[in-house]
């Protein structure tokens, strides 16, 4: 997942210009463990309103077809990777 984000504010001592590809590391660390609790809470309630049976069915057609009776099963046992990367586009009013 790439995505880009916008700094408005900051309200700890952190010199954003400076350590800019350290505060992109940090985020995307962030936003993908709630990304992988996210996931995990869908597959224990295996439902899946985000739509990643549709993702296994475009690119993993033959597996998803034998599993597609039942997806949210087998959803609760699939392996779901996550990886993001964060670009800081904007900084606002951050000084």
């Amino acid at each position: 997942m790439n995505t880009g984000v916008y700094l408005m504010e900051h309200l700890f001592p952190f010199d954003v210009r400076k350590e800019t590809k350290n505060l992109e590391k940090d985020i995307a660390q962030q936003l993908q463990q709630k990304f992988e609790r996210l996931i995990r809470n869908l597959q224990n309630a295996k439902i899946d309103p985000a739509g990643l049976g549709m993702y296994a069915r475009a690119y993993a057609y033959p597996q998803w077809l034998k599993v597609s009776d039942n997806w949210g099963e087998a959803f609760k046992d699939a392996e779901v990777n996550v990886k993001v990367n964060v670009k800081i586009i904007g900084m606002g009013a951050v000084k």
